[in-house]
């Protein structure tokens, strides 16, 4: 992706994107600062510049910020495994019925 424009500029520090902006917050309330001396804020993606693209290739850290509230990304994948089994059991048991009445049927 490319990013950038009036008033906003970044930077890769160790393989992680730092970003700066006119008109970004000054961090979380009672949290740590993730915000450096020269005002560049840490957004603990890891990139790599291409051709003057940025490819994210992953997370930093196992935090993910969704809407505000703090996700991690250990309990994120153990939901998406549990949902999985739970829908592949559902289809499982709606074409058991499917063949269950096709079969009283005929």
């Amino acid at each position: 992706m490319k990013i950038g424009g009036e008033g906003f500029d970044w930077k890769i520090k160790e393989g992680t994107l730092w970003i700066r902006s006119d008109f970004q917050m000054r961090g979380y309330l009672n949290a740590e600062s993730e915000i450096d001396v020269d005002g560049y804020f840490n957004t603990q993606d890891e990139v790599v510049v291409d051709g003057g693209y940025i490819q994210v290739l992953g997370r930093v850290s196992d935090v993910i910020n969704v809407g505000g509230g703090k996700v991690y990304r250990p309990k994120l994948k153990t939901s998406w495994r549990v949902l999985n089994t739970l829908l592949l059991s559902l289809h499982m048991v709606s074409q058991t019925h499917y063949w269950a009445k096709l079969s009283l049927l005929t």
